[in-house]
């Protein structure tokens, strides 16, 4: 530590005898990003890399990011932020006192003269979108993997969805998050397709055995004289149900997604909500609409009266 204190007490004084840019002055004034401001954007992408590791993220673009963020950062005066660094949380004081080094180094041997503060702010706010995006990734795939299991226990198939989640899992630890989201919303077609046609089966079994059990002897009554007419009566009365019930699943999903719109809202942007407050609204919700995802498409084809018509919809929140 004296050694260190030493060597920024030399590059102090080398400094001295340079007049140049002053730290913390605006380096461009039409976008008025001060050396102090970058520097501690900086930090900041350090924080989330290091936060993402001990989540066992894959960090390998943030890390080359946080690279370029120093380089375009070096090569200008540091010395107000060296006889400032015990402002810096000790944790990050090593790393503070290498940016610097390494910056003033640059800016006294004059290898490098100019900083591009504007671009370290761009740069780290790619680090902020990559982490938002890893970690709405993650909630996806951990919740579809919930659901794929659920449905598997109620005898839906679901092997070409849990081969899209290995995809999925493979693009995610290669840090593709969006094409994982993608393999993600396959996977979600396929179990709601799937489970669609189970149910749509189950659902025609019931109401046909309710329907008969209650009127099984005027039902052979009618059929003997009328039998057409009374089949088209009743194929009429389960789609005047079946729209019904259609009508209130599709208010039911509407009034889901502004919640979970919301939530992310509170997370994301406000964050007012903890991780664990986010991750149990989340998950509840997006369970009750899978419910009513799978549910849809069921009463769609008893309205329109195609059984047999496959229709995929990708989930967009």
């Amino acid at each position: 530590m004296i050694k260190k204190l030493l060597m920024l007490s030399i590059l102090v004084a080398i400094s001295l005898a340079y007049p140049s840019a002053v730290a913390g002055q605006p380096l461009n004034s039409s976008v008025n990003i001060t050396q102090e401001q970058a520097f501690n954007a900086i930090l900041h992408g350090y924080s989330v890399m290091d936060e993402m590791q001990n989540l066992n993220f894959s960090v390998s673009y943030i890390n080359d990011t946080l690279i370029e963020a120093r380089k375009a950062f070096a090569g200008e005066n540091c010395s107000a932020l060296i006889q400032n660094i015990g402002s810096v949380p000790y944790t990050q004081r090593d790393l503070a006192f290498n940016i610097l080094n390494e910056s003033q180094n640059l800016y006294v041997s004059k290898k490098k003269v100019g900083a591009d503060y504007p671009k370290v702010i761009e740069l780290i706010e790619k680090i902020n979108e990559t982490q938002t995006l890893a970690y709405k990734t993650s909630d996806l795939l951990t919740s579809m993997e919930l659901k794929a299991r659920d449905y598997k226990r109620l005898g839906v198939n679901v092997t070409s969805a849990e081969n899209y989640l290995l995809l999925a899992k493979e693009s995610f630890k290669a840090e593709r998050y969006k094409e994982a989201q993608d393999y993600i919303n396959k996977a979600d077609d396929e179990l709601e397709s799937n489970r669609a046609d189970l149910l749509t089966l189950n659902i025609l079994k019931n109401m046909s055995k309710s329907f008969l059990q209650k009127h099984w002897l005027s039902i052979l009554i009618a059929f003997s004289l009328t039998g057409s007419f009374t089949i088209a009566a009743w194929e009429l009365t389960l789609k005047i149900r079946a729209r019904r019930k259609l009508e209130f699943l599709k208010i039911e999903e509407k009034t889901l997604k502004n919640l979970i719109k919301k939530t992310q809202e509170d997370y994301f942007q406000k964050k007012s909500i903890p991780a664990l407050i986010y991750k149990i609204r989340m998950d509840k919700y997006y369970q009750k609409l899978s419910k009513i995802h799978s549910q849809i498409p069921v009463y769609e084809r008893l309205v329109s009266g195609k059984n047999n018509n496959k229709k995929k919809k990708t989930l967009k929140i």
